[in-house]
């Protein structure tokens, strides 16, 4: 804490490559919490499945930073480029988890299932509000989730 004291404040940027890292690299308490429930989710379970799940408890997980992150780029729609780098872990450390379960010949079909799983988020994250509960957003982000996964769920979704 104390690089944050006003005598110290230059060097609490000195941990980071650029000043706006502060925001935009993940904090690596967050990443160890989604690779745990990556891993509860084995590789047997149908992927929507996992993939929905994961999500889910994945952002359930980092309610306060996510709420945070979210005002703030409502409160400088300027800075929207620059705080959506925030959030881009979590898509990326995904495709790598859909990559590493997936047989080669099912990528395509994996692919597609985890980018639908990204539509379903986006959508509902654009429709959550800044003062609305982050509740209201994990149950629209839920009701995208089913209504773009019901064609996943038969076999060919495996």
């Amino acid at each position: 804490m104390r690089a944050l004291e006003p005598s110290r404040g230059r060097r609490f940027f000195n941990y980071f490559p650029a000043k706006e890292d502060v925001i935009t690299q993940p904090d690596p308490q967050e990443r160890a919490v989604w690779a745990d429930i990556q891993a509860r989710h084995v590789d047997t379970e149908p992927l929507w499945q996992a993939l929905t799940a994961t999500v889910l408890e994945g952002l359930a997980s980092i309610e306060d930073s996510f709420v945070a992150l979210r005002r703030i780029k409502a409160s400088a729609p300027a800075m929207a480029a620059t705080f959506g780098k925030g959030s881009r872990w979590i898509s990326e450390d995904l495709r790598q988890w859909v990559e590493r379960r997936t047989p080669a010949e099912q990528l395509p079909a994996a692919r597609l299932q985890l980018n639908v799983v990204m539509a379903a988020l986006m959508t509902a994250y654009e429709q959550w509000q800044p003062d609305e509960p982050f509740g209201d957003f994990i149950d629209t982000a839920r009701r995208h989730l089913a209504a773009a996964g019901a064609g996943f769920a038969g076999p060919a979704g495996r």
